[in-house]
């Protein structure tokens, strides 16, 4: 601390009665105001400081780090993935190549309550009624 007072030159002393005469809420308004001067003096101009990723693109990441033999688990644990997901899109790509990475749809392949037999048979039941009831 003493270097930093040194530098800035001033006494420690003056620097702590500074410190208890500024408020932290004043602080943090100052702090503020001068974060929002630098945002624009230097505008970003279209650069996001984070990473913009989409899941077709994190797939295809994951299949050729795969591809180029690292380890399954590894690669799993980084991309924050169970090994069951892990192993369904190695396997869905090695089946239908990169249109196996797409997203499926969450439909059924079939209804749950129809059976063959027994549906066919109450249709037939429905129509009939419906012949009657309009004849």
């Amino acid at each position: 601390m003493q270097q930093q007072c040194e530098v800035a030159g001033v006494s420690r002393a003056g620097f702590y009665r500074y410190l208890k005469q500024t408020e932290p809420e004043q602080a943090d308004l100052l702090f503020r105001a001068r974060l929002q001067e630098l945002a624009v003096a230097h505008p970003w101009e279209g650069v996001t400081p984070w990473k913009e990723c989409s899941v077709m693109g994190e797939r295809l990441q994951f299949v050729a780090r795969r591809l180029a033999r690292e380890a399954m688990s590894d690669l799993c644990r980084e991309f924050g993935i169970s090994r069951k997901t892990g192993c369904k899109i190695f396997d869905r790509y090695q089946e239908w190549g990169i249109q196996g990475l797409t997203d499926r749809s969450h439909r059924p392949y079939r209804d749950a309550n129809f059976v063959v037999g027994v549906n066919s048979v109450l249709s037939d039941k429905k129509q009939r009624s419906a012949l009657r009831i309009s004849s």
